[in-house]
């Protein structure tokens, strides 16, 4: 008995989660934007431009991290 209402409380948990999860969510566009901002205003990141990261690494002399992001 006390394992079926526990399977009932986490069901409930789970759909509660995924329903405040979806309903607080940013649509795609404006992550991205977000996203833009917040490396676009650190002097340390290159953000969409493989060729100024390619001098600055070379002017610098140290390797490149390139990450690909992929925002959802």
């Amino acid at each position: 008995m006390l394992r079926y209402d526990i399977s009932k409380c986490l069901v409930f948990v789970a759909t509660t989660l995924s329903l405040l999860c979806t309903s607080f969510g940013q649509d795609r566009d404006t992550k991205v934007r977000d996203d833009r901002q917040t490396f676009s205003k650190q002097d340390a990141w290159v953000y969409n431009n493989l060729t100024a990261s390619f001098a600055e690494a070379r002017d610098s002399k140290k390797p490149i991290l390139a990450v690909l992001r992929c925002v959802p």
